[in-house]
């Protein structure tokens, strides 16, 4: 889902925005009116049974850590989603364990994108939460000794339609100014009350996970792609897509390897082309990228995976949320020490093939069959 359907919006614009359906002529106005209403509803309703379930869980495993350490801190790392933000911020947990050595770290996720936090060495528990407003609940429950909100102030449930019990951040960073501050590690350490955290991302990828990316034969020299974001503000034209994908084929015989939910490229012919998508989970996806000679994507999750994983990155990127320029990426890709990040002015359809093309033509041997 896109990010901006997740952001929300103030509970009184909602309110405008069901008016507005009542009054569209042509539509059966009540019907929608009350399917929204129900739709909350049963949200709601789901979120607080799973907030009780999770405060039980949490309580149950806080009573087995105090039985060996009555003096044990309990610390809530907060970032439900997205996958980018999350493999972002992975620095968080390292940075935390290492100002609590003995503390029990609880990460807050949801559950499509638990399994980066599963991995992590540095995350003692982790709680799969139904949404941000159950986030907020969780936060506010005093079941946690130390708590850090890598969340925005203005983030919470659309569907809910719950404002934020929180308005603003130790260093005033919301949605209109984070990228002022710079990457998204950077920015969300410090809305959280943490420092301005610079370092490394990393993925924790198993052995099992690699037995697994195995059985999909990847080529010993392939160029991995990603196409598709969560939001269409930052996706290149399909046609592009296939112009790079066929120069990249055609004239240094790489097979190319579309990663991501949905293929771009799914109707290329050339035997060449890999498709992957909807087929591994996250991890197995950072394998598959860790194994190749080259990231082509857009800013995405699989582009934060390619950076955490260490394979050298091609991003094309625009304007974004209103930022001119920004970046994202902390790390080696932030830096530019292993990534090229192409920047063009407004949409970032407005990059044509020549410069992706010039840049991959300095990481690519065109000697390899």
């Amino acid at each position: 889902m896109a990010i901006h359907k997740k952001i929300g919006v103030h509970p009184s614009f909602l309110a405008a925005e069901h008016f507005t359906r009542r009054r569209r002529p042509g539509s059966n106005s009540f019907d929608i009116h009350v399917s929204a209403i129900v739709k909350r509803i049963r949200h709601r309703s789901r979120v607080y049974i799973s907030f009780a379930i999770h405060c039980f869980v949490l309580l149950t495993y806080e009573w087995k850590q105090r039985r060996s350490n009555r003096n044990v801190r309990f610390i809530a790392v907060a970032l439900v989603e997205h996958m980018g933000d999350i493999v972002a911020c992975e620095p968080v947990a390292r940075y935390v364990r290492k100002q609590y050595p003995g503390a029990a770290i609880v990460w807050l996720v949801n559950a499509r994108y638990s399994e980066l936090v599963a991995s992590n060495p540095n995350v003692d528990f982790f709680l799969t939460v139904h949404c941000l407003t159950e986030k907020d609940l969780l936060l506010r429950a005093t079941l946690f000794d130390r708590v850090f909100d890598l969340h925005f102030p203005e983030r919470y449930c659309a569907v809910c339609g719950t404002a934020p019990h929180h308005t603003s951040s130790p260093e005033q960073i919301g949605l209109a100014n984070f990228y002022n501050y710079g990457n998204l590690l950077g920015t969300m350490s410090l809305s959280a009350g943490l420092p301005a955290i610079e370092d490394q991302p990393r993925v924790y990828i198993s052995e099992n996970i690699a037995k697994r990316v195995d059985a999909a034969h990847l080529p010993p020299m392939f160029v991995a792609v990603h196409c598709l974001s969560n939001t269409v503000e930052k996706d290149w034209p399909r046609r592009n897509w296939e112009l790079l994908a066929n120069h990249i084929m055609s004239s240094y015989g790489y097979t190319i390897v579309e990663v991501g939910l949905n293929a771009v490229l799914g109707e290329t012919e050339n035997t060449l082309y890999k498709n992957l998508t909807g087929r591994f989970s996250i991890l197995e996806t950072a394998e598959v990228i860790r194994r190749a000679t080259l990231f082509v994507g857009i800013d995405s999750g699989p582009a934060h995976l390619a950076n955490a994983v260490g394979t050298y990155g091609v991003i094309m990127m625009g304007s974004y949320l209103g930022f001119a320029r920004y970046n994202p990426f902390p790390g080696a890709y932030g830096n530019g020490k292993n990534a090229s990040l192409l920047h063009v002015s407004g949409s970032v359809a407005n990059l044509p093939v020549q410069p992706v093309m010039e840049i991959i033509a300095a990481h690519l041997n065109p000697n390899i069959p």
